[in-house]
């Protein structure tokens, strides 16, 4: 095994394990790093107390998964890389999400051949796009729980893909860690962050019931601990950044 393929064996592994996580968490009766026990309840309520946001999600993650879907069937290495490349920038120019810094590839003829047959419109705007799938579909009322659950498995699906022997190189690790990076920002870190409120919510509404000295002095951890966190986020920023 060489130590390209270690290092996506390190990725992938990380990647698998935060989507499982985080669809435990999401099916309710977990403790959110083993503190605060979050619910399903919890969950929605925090998100209907902002329907914009809710709405926004719901909306991005749909037609993410619907793109993704047929991922599954693209056969992995440089060809499939590729092929998310392309995804990747269509979405963020549709949906105006930041886009990701994407790692040019060599493309042989046949791959080039594929890429350049794909043809999907999207829409009553017939817009064409190579992967996006954006049909007319109203997705207000859809279930945010379902859409992030079948999301969840379906990217953990998609991470193991990057297995691929014809990956083990320089280039190829650069342009999956490039890929695993737009997805972790669109979907792990705020999904995370927001989590993370939803814990110190509840767990702060448990101890309204204690001692006020103790609960104050909760408080103050739970402010520490969040500018903690914040650091943590700004500096692995700029350092991938860097």
């Amino acid at each position: 095994m060489t130590d390209y393929m270690r290092l996506l064996e390190t990725v992938v592994t990380k990647r698998t394990e935060n989507f499982k996580y985080l669809k435990r968490i999401h099916e309710g009766g977990v403790y959110w790093l083993n503190v605060g026990l979050v619910t399903t309840d919890n969950i929605m309520k925090y998100y209907r107390s902002s329907q914009d946001l809710l709405k926004k999600r719901v909306h991005l993650f749909f037609f993410l998964g619907l793109s993704l879907g047929p991922f599954l069937q693209i056969p992995n290495g440089s060809l499939y890389l590729h092929s998310l490349n392309c995804l990747l920038d269509e979405f963020s120019a549709k949906f105006k999400v930041k886009k990701h810094k994407k790692v040019k590839l060599p493309i042989s003829e046949e791959d080039e051949k594929f890429l350049n047959s794909r043809n999907v419109i999207s829409g009553s705007s017939n817009e064409k796009h190579k992967f996006l799938m954006v049909p007319d579909v109203n997705t207000e009322n859809f279930d945010y729980l379902q859409i992030v659950y079948a999301l969840f498995d379906l990217l953990s699906h998609l991470s193991r893909k990057y297995l691929d022997p014809n990956c083990e190189n320089k280039l190829f690790y650069e342009c999956i860690v490039a890929i695993d990076d737009w997805f972790y920002k669109l979907i792990i870190k705020p999904i995370v962050k927001e989590i993370h409120e939803i814990s110190a919510s509840m767990i702060t509404r448990e101890l309204t019931t204690f001692d006020p000295l103790f609960n104050s002095a909760f408080q103050g951890f739970l402010k520490v601990k969040n500018e903690m966190i914040k650091e943590k986020d700004q500096k692995k920023e700029i350092k991938q950044e860097n």
